[in-house]
Formats: C-alpha cells, sequence, structure tokens
C-alpha cells in the first residue's frame, strides 16, 4: 500500500470531492477537468484517484490549487477499504466535514456504493459515454453501470443522447455538457479549427502554431470517427480535441471563438474535398485564416491568406488584436452560463443538503423552505438554457389529445425548426394535472421547454407562476401561440398583464413549397439532416445500409455489398426488425439501432453513401417511408434503392437498382458521387422541409408586435458604430424591429459601412447627409423616417445586452403617464448610472443579465434623461414635437426635449431592468476643446432664454455621501418636505411652519432646496435652524430610510411617486383643482395619493371629512403652532426606534 508520507500542507475546505476517476491520459477525463477545476476554485477540497496503468504509482500532491491527485496500483481498489487505504494520514480527515463521491467510470461502483450505505456519503455518476460502445471496456463494466445509475445520488450527462438513453434509469438525472473555463482579467485568444479534417489538413502547421504561441488557446473539433493524424494533438496543453456528429455543431465550435484557422495541403487525389472544411469555417462567422488554395481562389478577401507558421501567426495576431480592441471576443458570445463555474454551482444545486448544497441556487434565487413543493421546483429549474436566445421567446398552447396524429406531428417539425432558428419555446401541455405546484416545467429539446400545469380556478396564480417563469429564466419579448382555442381566456389575461401578444394557428398550417409533390404536401422534419456536410467522396470507405419498417436489410445484400467493398466500412442502420443479425465480417460491420431522427443524423454524417433495399413495394401515403426518403437525400448523401422508390416523390433524387448486379455497377463504376445531382437533391428537399414556412410564419407573427424603431445617429467612430450596430442586431429579441442610421458627414468610411450591413441586415434603413448637421437635426430625419409605434435615440458608441428595448417597452406600456424612459448605464452624470460588475465587454453581457434580474420591472424617477439611450411612444412625439435644431450640433437638446415632456405632465425615468452600455463622450473627443466649450456655452444660453436657469443633473456619485449624511443626522422618524422653497407663498409658509413645529419636537426635518441658488452652492444637507435641514441633490437619498417619511401636496405628488415604499403624508390645502399646477395634474395626482397615502392632513375640517375620513389629521399650524394632533398621528407612524439609518434601498 501507498501512504502519504506526510500531512496535507494546509487544511482542507468544508467539503471533500472524492473523484474515483479515469487514467489521467484518457481523453475523456481531460474533458472534464474544468468541472473539477470548477469545484476547486468554489472552496471544495478535490481530491482525484486515478488507477495507475503501470506499476508505479505517484504519492499525493496538489497538481493545481485545491486539486490533489494520488494515483492506486493496478489489481486494487475494488473495495472501500482498499482506496481508503490510500487516502488515509491527512491532517484533516475524510468525514470530518461533508464528502461526496465523484465516480467517473463504472470499474468504482463497489468502493463507491459501499461508502454511500456505511458513511452516508451521497455518490455522483458523471456518465461520459456509452461504455459498451467503447473498445476494449470489460463486459463487468456493463453490470457496474448497472447499478450505479440505480443508486447513485445524481447522475450526471454529458450529453443529450445519454440523456436519453438513461432518463428511465437514473433516480435523478441532469444534462451538464462541457463547459467554457472561466473568463480571467486578460484577454486570451481563442481560436478554431474544425470540420472533416482529412488528409488535406496541414498537420505540421497547426503543431508549428501551437508551439509557437503557448499563450494561445487552440480548440479543434473534427467529426466522428476521429481522424488518426489529430490524435498526436492530445498532448497539448493548450489545445482542447473533440468530436461531434453534426456539420451543425462544428458550425457552433467555431462560432464560440474568436478566429478560425485552416493549415491546408494540396493533394491532387482529394481535390477540392478541403472545400467542405473551408465553407464551414467561412460560414460559422468569425474571421479566418487559411492557406490559399487555388480551389478557393474565388473567396479572395473574405479570409487573410498565409502559407507558412510565421505568416500564420501574423495573421492569427493581427485579427486577434482586433478582436481585444474591440471587445468582439468569443467570451461575449460565451456567457457565464456555460462556464465550467456555472456547470458546478448547477450539479451542487442538485446535491442532497449535507453534500454541501448552497442556501440559493447558483442563479441567485433566494433559498426556498424545503417542504415546499412549489419552490421546490423552482430550484430544480436551473438546467443550463441558452444565456441569450438569439430570438423572441414563444409560448406555445399545445392542443389536446382530440387533435389528429398528422397535426400533433406537424406542431412538433414546426416547433423543432422555431427553436433550432434560436427561438426558445415554452409547450404548455393541453391536460391538467390534478395535484402538484400550479406549474412545473423541463427541457425536451435544444430550445424547448415543457410546462405542465395544474388544474386550479385561480388565474392569478397562474399568471404569477408564468410572471416568475419570465423573470427567472430571463424571457424577453415573448409571443403566444394557441394551437387551438382552449386556452384563448388565458392567453388574453397574459396579453393583458404581461404583454406578450396572441397568435392562432387553428387550421392554417403551412404548407411544403414544392406544391407539385404527389405524396402528402406537409413539410417535414429535415434540419438535423440539411445541416450535415456534404461527404467527402472518390472511393467509398465507409457506407450506410438503411432499413425500413417493412423493408428489412437482407443477408444477401450485405454479402454483396461487403464483397463489393472490401475496404470499406459497413453501417447497417434502421429499426430493430429492419437490420438482421449480421455476424460474418463484424470486424467492418456496425450494427446501428437508430431510435430517433437525431441519432440517423449523426450516424448519417459518418458515410459517404446510403443503400436501401433493392426489394419490396411499401405504400406511397406511408408517412414513415416518405419521411425518411426525404432526410436521406437531405443528407447530402447519394441514396441508392429498388425500383419502388418510382411511386415516391423523392424518386427524381435518388439512384435506382433493380438488381443486387445493377447495384454492383452503380458501386464500383463511380457514377453514385454525382456531385450535381447530389447538391440538386438538397435543395428539392429543403423545399420540402420546414425552413420555408417557419420563416413566412416567424415574419407574419412579428406583426403581432408593435413596431420599435432605433435611430442611431453616427458622425465618425466607424468601429463604435459597427459594434453598436451589430450589438442591436444580435441582442434586440423584439421582432417588429426597424434600425434608422443617420450618417452625419462621417469622413471616416461610416457611410460606406452602413451603406454595405443594409445589404444584409433587412432591419436597416441608412440615410447619408453630406456634412454634420447636428445630433438635434439628424435625429428628427431619423425620427421622420421611422415607422414605429415606440422610438429609441441610441448614441453610437453604445452596446446593448439582450432584453434592453423588451424593458424600456414594458415600463411604457405599464404607465400611460410615463412619457420617456432610458436605461442603467456605466458613464452617464446622473441617476441612470450604476456601478458595473465587469472591466470589458467580455464581462458585461452575463453581468447585465444578473443585474436585471434583480432589478425586474424597477424603475427610478429621474428630472433630466441623457438621450444616449431613450425610449419615448410615438404619440408623445407628436404632442411634445421634434428635437429643437437651434442647439447646435449637441448639447443641451436632451435638456431641452426632457423639460418640454415635463411641462407636458409626462414623467421620466430610470429602467433598472434595462442595460446598455455606454463609452461616453465620443462624439466630442475629437472636438477641439475650446470650441467644444464656446458650444456649451451657446448652447446653454438657448436653453436658459426657453427655461430660466440651468441646473446641472444631480451627481450619482453624490447620493452615498449624502447617504452618509442622513445617516449621522439621525434617520428614524426622518419627515422629508418634498417641497420647493418659494418665500411668498401661502403653501410655503404653511409648510415652513409645520416643518419647524417638528423640529422642535425633536424630529429631524428636511425641505427641499430649489430655491435658485447658484449652481456654485454645494450639494447637500444645509442647517436652517436646529433639526431643519435643506437638502440640495437626488431624491435617491432618501429611498429605504428607516421609519422616514415624504410630505407631499396635489402639485408635487411625483416626488412621492420617485420614493416608493416610503409612507406618504398628503397635506390637502385645497379642493385638487384650485392648486398652482394644472387641474388635470393636480386631480390625477390627488387621486394616487388618497390611495397611496398614510396620513391625510389638511387645516380645513370640510375637506378632510370629504376625501379622507379615515386617516384625516387636522393640521392647523396658525390656531395650533406645536401641531399636537399631526405629533400624535406621528409617534404612531413613525415610532422612534433606536438605531437605523439610510439604508440602500430596494428601488421598488
Amino acid at each position: 500500500m501507498v501512504k502519504d508520507s506526510s500531512p496535507w500542507p494546509h487544511p482542507g475546505p468544508p467539503n471533500d470531492l472524492i473523484v474515483l476517476g479515469l487514467p489521467r491520459e484518457d481523453s475523456l477525463a481531460r474533458v472534464r477537468r474544468g468541472l473539477l477545476r470548477a469545484a476547486a476554485r468554489q472552496g471544495w477540497r478535490v481530491i482525484v484517484v486515478m488507477p495507475a496503468r503501470t506499476g508505479s504509482v505517484e504519492p499525493i500532491r496538489e497538481q493545481e490549487p485545491g486539486l490533489w491527485e494520488v494515483t492506486i496500483p493496478a489489481g486494487e481498489g475494488e473495495t472501500a477499504e482498499e482506496v481508503g487505504r490510500v487516502l488515509e494520514g491527512f491532517d484533516r480527515p475524510l468525514g470530518s466535514g461533508p464528502v461526496t463521491t465523484f465516480v467517473q467510470s463504472p470499474s468504482w461502483a463497489v468502493p463507491a456504493l459501499a461508502w454511500q450505505r456505511e458513511r452516508s456519503w451521497p455518490v455522483v455518476y458523471d456518465a461520459l459515454a456509452l461504455w459498451e460502445e467503447q473498445e476494449g471496456i470489460p463486459s463487468s463494466w456493463t453490470e457496474a453501470e448497472g447499478a450505479l445509475l440505480a443508486g447513485a445520488d445524481l447522475v450526471l450527462a454529458a450529453d443529450a443522447r445519454l440523456m436519453r438513453r438513461w432518463q428511465d434509469r437514473a433516480k435523478r438525472l441532469l444534462l451538464v455538457p462541457a463547459g467554457a473555463e472561466a473568463a480571467g482579467s486578460g484577454f486570451v485568444l481563442r481560436i478554431g479549427i474544425a470540420g472533416a479534417l482529412g488528409e488535406w489538413l496541414d498537420l505540421q502547421r497547426v503543431v508549428e502554431l501551437v508551439e509557437a504561441r503557448p499563450d494561445w488557446s487552440f480548440g479543434v473539433a473534427a467529426l466522428a470517427p476521429l481522424p488518426d493524424p489529430l490524435r498526436t494533438l492530445r498532448w497539448r496543453p493548450n489545445v482542447e480535441l473533440r468530436t461531434v456528429a453534426t456539420g451543425a455543431d462544428l458550425v457552433a465550435h467555431l462560432a464560440r471563438h474568436d478566429l478560425s484557422v485552416l493549415p491546408l495541403l494540396h493533394l491532387p487525389g482529394v481535390h477540392g474535398a478541403e472545400m467542405s472544411d473551408f465553407l464551414t469555417a467561412l460560414g460559422a462567422g468569425p474571421p479566418l485564416v487559411a492557406t490559399p488554395l487555388a480551389s478557393l481562389a474565388r473567396f479572395a478577401g473574405r479570409f487573410v491568406p498565409a502559407r507558412t507558421a510565421a505568416e500564420f501567426v501574423t495573421g492569427i495576431a493581427g485579427l486577434g488584436a482586433a478582436a481585444e480592441r474591440n471587445g468582439t471576443s468569443a467570451g461575449v458570445a460565451i456567457s457565464e452560463a456555460e462556464s465550467w463555474n456555472r456547470r458546478w454551482q448547477l450539479v451542487v444545486s442538485h446535491l442532497p443538503a449535507a453534500a454541501g448544497a448552497p442556501e440559493s441556487d447558483p442563479a441567485g434565487w433566494p433559498a426556498e423552505a424545503p417542504d415546499s413543493d412549489e419552490e421546490a421546483f423552482w430550484r430544480r429549474l436551473a438546467e443550463p438554457t441558452p444565456a441569450e436566445p438569439a430570438r423572441h421567446e414563444i409560448v406555445w398552447w399545445a392542443s389536446g389529445a382530440e387533435s389528429s396524429r398528422s397535426g400533433r406531428e406537424r406542431a412538433a417539425g414546426l416547433r423543432e425548426t422555431l427553436s433550432r432558428r434560436g427561438h426558445r419555446l415554452f409547450v404548455v401541455a393541453a391536460e391538467r394535472r390534478r395535484a402538484g405546484p400550479v406549474l412545473t416545467c423541463a427541457p425536451i429539446g435544444v430550445n424547448q421547454i415543457a410546462i405542465s400545469l395544474r388544474e386550479t380556478e385561480d388565474g392569478a396564480a397562474v399568471t404569477a407562476s408564468f410572471d416568475r417563469l419570465r423573470r427567472e429564466l430571463g424571457m424577453g419579448a415573448t409571443l403566444q401561440v394557441l394551437e387551438s382555442t382552449a386556452a384563448e381566456e388565458l392567453a388574453a389575461e397574459f396579453e393583458s398583464t404581461l404583454g406578450w401578444p396572441v397568435v392562432t394557428l387553428a387550421d392554417n398550417w403551412p404548407q411544403a413549397t414544392d406544391s407539385a409533390v404527389p405524396d402528402r404536401n406537409v413539410p417535414l422534419r429535415l434540419t438535423p439532416f440539411l445541416a450535415l456536410p456534404a461527404p467527402r467522396m472518390g472511393a467509398l470507405r465507409r457506407v450506410a445500409m438503411v432499413g425500413l419498417p417493412d423493408l428489412p436489410i437482407t443477408a444477401d445484400a450485405v454479402r454483396v455489398v461487403t464483397a463489393l467493398l472490401p475496404a470499406a466500412e459497413i453501417v447497417l442502420l434502421g429499426p430493430r426488425e429492419a437490420v438482421p443479425d449480421w455476424t460474418g465480417g463484424a470486424e467492418r460491420l456496425e450494427v446501428v439501432d437508430e431510435s430517433g431522427d437525431e441519432e440517423l443524423a449523426s450516424w448519417l454524417g459518418t458515410v459517404q453513401a446510403c443503400l436501401l433495399p433493392l426489394a419490396g413495394s411499401p405504400a406511397p401515403e406511408e408517412d414513415a417511408v416518405t419521411a425518411r426518403l426525404w432526410q436521406l437525400v437531405a443528407s447530402g448523401r447519394p441514396v441508392v434503392a429498388g425500383s419502388w422508390i418510382e411511386r415516391f416523390a423523392a424518386a427524381p433524387h435518388l439512384m435506382k437498382a433493380g438488381s443486387l448486379a445493377e447495384l454492383g455497377g452503380l458501386l464500383t463504376d463511380g457514377s453514385i458521387a454525382a456531385a450535381e445531382q447530389i447538391e440538386a437533391a438538397r435543395a428539392a428537399a429543403r423545399a420540402r422541409s420546414w425552413e420555408a414556412p417557419a420563416e413566412a410564419l416567424a415574419t407574419a407573427w412579428a406583426a403581432a408586435f408593435p413596431r420599435l424603431s432605433v435611430v442611431i445617429v453616427a458622425h465618425g467612430n466607424r468601429e463604435l458604430t459597427r459594434a453598436c450596430l451589430q450589438s442591436v442586431a444580435a441582442r434586440t429579441e423584439w421582432p417588429n424591429l426597424e434600425i434608422v442610421a443617420v450618417d452625419n458627414g462621417s469622413e471616416d468610411g461610416t457611410a460606406e459601412m452602413l451603406t454595405e450591413c443594409a445589404r444584409t441586415l433587412r432591419e436597416l434603413r441608412v440615410i447619408v447627409n453630406p456634412d454634420n448637421r447636428g445630433f438635434a437635426r439628424a435625429t428628427n430625419q431619423g425620427l421622420a423616417r421611422a415607422t414605429g409605434d415606440y422610438l429609441v435615440l441610441l448614441n453610437n458608441d453604445t452596446v446593448v445586452s439582450r432584453g434592453w428595448a423588451t424593458a424600456l417597452i414594458g415600463h411604457l406600456r405599464r404607465d400611460p403617464g410615463l412619457g420617456m424612459v432610458g436605461p442603467s448605464t456605466n458613464q452617464i452624470a446622473n441617476e441612470s448610472r450604476v456601478e458595473v460588475g465587469y472591466d470589458s465587454l467580455t464581462g458585461m453581457p452575463g453581468w447585465s443579465r444578473q443585474f436585471v434580474r434583480r432589478h425586474d420591472r424597477v424603475r427610478v424617477d429621474i428630472p433630466m434623461l441623457a438621450m444616449f439611450c431613450v425610449a419615448l411612444r410615438r404619440r408623445d412625439l407628436e404632442r411634445v414635437g421634434p428635437l429643437d435644431e437651434s442647439f447646435e450640433i449637441g448639447l443641451f437638446e436632451d435638456d431641452d426635449y426632457t423639460t418640454r415632456l415635463r411641462e407636458a405632465g409626462l414623467e421620466l425615468a430610470v429602467a433598472r431592468d434595462a442595460f446598455v452600455h455606454h463609452v461616453g463622450g465620443a462624439a466630442f473627443a475629437r472636438r477641439d476643446e475650446h470650441e467644444t466649450r464656446i458650444l456649451f456655452a451657446r448652447n446653454r444660453e438657448r436653453y436658459e432664454q426657453k427655461w430660466g436657469a440651468w441646473r446641472p443633473s444631480e451627481g450619482f456619485w453624490l447620493v452615498e455621501d449624502h447617504r452618509r449624511e442622513l445617516a449621522a443626522l439621525g434617520a428614524p422618524g426622518f419627515v422629508f418636505f418634498a417641497v420647493t422653497m418659494r418665500h411668498q407663498s401661502e403653501e410655503w409658509e404653511r409648510n415652513r411652519q409645520i416643518a419647524r413645529a417638528l423640529a422642535r419636537s425633536g424630529r429631524r426635518v428636511a425641505i427641499l432646496d430649489r430655491s435658485g441658488a447658484s449652481d456654485e452652492e454645494p450639494l447637500g444637507f444645509s442647517i436652517l435652524e436646529p433639526g431643519l435641514y435643506g437638502f440640495r441633490g437626488s431624491l435617491e437619498v432618501f429611498r429605504g430610510v428607516a421609519g422616514g417619511a415624504v410630505w407631499v401636496g396635489p402639485c408635487n405628488a411625483h416626488f412621492a411617486d420617485r420614493l416608493a415604499g416610503i409612507p406618504v403624508i398628503y397635506d390637502l390645502t385645497a379642493p385638487p383643482a384650485n392648486h398652482g399646477c394644472r387641474p388635470e395634474v393636480a386631480r390625477r395626482n390627488h387621486d394616487r395619493m388618497l390611495a397611496r397615502a398614510a396620513l391625510v392632513t389638511s387645516g380645513d375640517e370640510e375637506l378632510l371629512a370629504r376625501f379622507a375620513p379615515d386617516r384625516a389629521v387636522l393640521v392647523d399650524p396658525e390656531h395650533d403652532p406645536t401641531c399636537r394632533a399631526l405629533l400624535e398621528a406621528l409617534a404612531t407612524l413613525l415610532p422612534d426606534a433606536a438605531g437605523g439609518g439610510a439604508g440602500d434601498g430596494d428601488e421598488r
């Protein structure tokens, strides 16, 4: 036995994770290493026990911070005692704190389950592969894995295929796919290489790159099976090597990287075969550096050419520097939810409490009572889902069992296509449960979540559950689709309360675009097959024989094909009854009992051609056969079948062999590989798929949403403008979108860039001015061109986050009195600014997603909105008018417009549930400072001629300072008079007398000081007399004051709205219509304050009896200078509690 000769060098963390793992050199173990690192980073002591493949045994040592390794001698480790002896002798013995056993191989089943029985250590089985399909795996593993699946507290599935395989055998199953390493503070360039990667890949060049730049991260993905030359890359520390099943997986792999590289060799025997890998890399999105072969000449200018290793390094470095400068790293697309850290948090949230589960789940949701089924559901909901779906969400109200089978199949096909297009679908079952939580849900596929509702007459509870689903899962713009009218009432309620528009499918199902086909003009599920890259032809090295339900593969056909293709591998695919039990020539045969379209597509991606049975007579109306034929055609593989295919519409796109002899001729004379016929066949299949109908439906459904127009004015700063435009296009999930870009005389190519973008971005409209006409005039040009019901003015030095526009529109929709709303941001000189938790744009999407979720539907009223990003309704624009173009170039047009909105009786607010990154100052950065000061003075003069003295925005950075001042004054029991100091005003004199009476009684009292003092006078608190203070600054200071109250009247009730959550004292000195503000404003404020006020005060007993007899307090300082009745009421409303002070506030 090998025992650690010295104690551990430092105490372990509270939780131990014993990993019974695979050998260190195993590729699956290396892929999963990121999950163990994440556990160590989050405070677990991770101890990895590995079998020694040789006689040598390594002592226990810390390989990385918090992650220890030890090997166990060959032939041992079959019992808990043998493994336990290897782990003896530590300074903190195992079991002194919570321990979890993490099993990566069925060979460890016995000790893991023994510890579970004897020591109550939870077992997590990390199912990394279907072990029965792996070469060289002992047969005993099958039984051991069965025991693990049945006994483990939690089973992790590395992919969807394993999820499907073990869903009926595991007690608790969790999908934990591969993750991304957490982004550090530095910029690490991520380089993608992907494709079939055959002999045309210049492996030597790849090795040179990997060795030349160890600071770069290389992600290599190849279609299975893994080409042998690539296996040498497994040992490179900066290379992640993986195999994938489909072309869509290759594209997704490359899209997660900053750029792609493709070093190629010119091999005459495979001329053109490299084209598939090149097109995959080119179409994935990131910039590409590739070898300029002659076959790629027509793509010149669309990739960076490189031949030598030095040229590749230079090209990569240039593109990488641009990615770092522009913040376009793939880290922007890889959110925190896809990191290994997030994966481990997810695992911990599903462990038994004794295993160290945190008090709150990884998404930051509040800890819930363990005895509540409803709350337990929300904890389980933290499955990995796409962090930023590209398109709007869809709540799909499914039809019930009364619908036809074909109708259900059509609905499933349409839903799958929509989900693959980037929509996240929430499919609500028509049947209702009799018990359990009001709402439960579970992932059922890519971007699809099944919703089950309980029978209940409490519609409010259902609405509340969906609203929580919206908040917790970050649902943005959402459309409701009704398959039938059964859910009409509930959908209408959601439209009213949640703002989700409704469309009805009914019987208006879309048809396939190819209407000339005789075999039922219904779109088919072909997306996974159309996504496959074209096969590499030439000599046939791997062929599939595909059986059908009524057309099995015959043994004679297998013998003929294996004889005709002596060097080829043969895959027998199909339902079990259609695939023969075959043992002859087994070394070249793979027998696959495919059970679904995804699995079939995966296998077809590994072959060059498909052979169907030659004999048989299936009926043309047989849906299964029709669908299978079009799936094979869509895969891009040549398909050979018997003469029976003539009765099917797919016949022109297949090759016919009437006999085995004819089949032999096709396989040996090379005619099976006609590339042009294959492309024509795929085009025909595409017309039979759901792609075109789904596109047409999505376009039609967009009209259910109000039109949103985003107006962007640019003067120079081309790359900032490009980044802004790209973020709006990629992260604005609002479907009915229009972008109007106005170039204001740029001289750096901005106009040309916008014009080029308009060719591919159909939402974009471009206006080009020959000179700089100023921000106001250019904005008015864009607004005149815009057609939206909602309008957004967006600076070109911004980058938006997902859901930004939906949140802004939501605030406008819910409050008709709100005239303009802006988002929170990192850079602006007023209350819109918030402290952020990211250092670069790489971390912005993940941080903003958490920030806006915490501040769902929170708004902060504000006196002035800066127009770096603002939203308003068209009707309010038409009411108030366009921007004042007399403000030259820029500056003060936003002060002017927000003042005009307030004068029109409309309110202004900042949405805390919307975030937009703002560079700030980009428009004036290149202007002469002296000229800018002159412009500022001129425009300020124009503003003051219209509105009087201009007061600068109250600084965000002063709020916390003022809160500390308030706490020092003694905040409990504080009364804030939100009335401005106006001498020679009867109302002001009354308020002053009451405030003095309260101060003399020992209360702390502040009065809003906006009496026209000079701008140089400092913001903050000033002493007027003992206990009575004047205040100049942001009202945010008073939000959340413990034991405080706000005093308002009919004309300044908006101050109470800005201090939501604080008790209101409403002072009524005259009937509402007789106050100094406009009668309609006073009446509206009066009704709102009566509904909210804790106390209603007045010097008129008749007014109190008329409006608020239950909360009335007679306050007449002329006859009662001490205001005794008010002091008695305040003693109950605001007891002088000890301690407290100004808190951070909830902003709700």
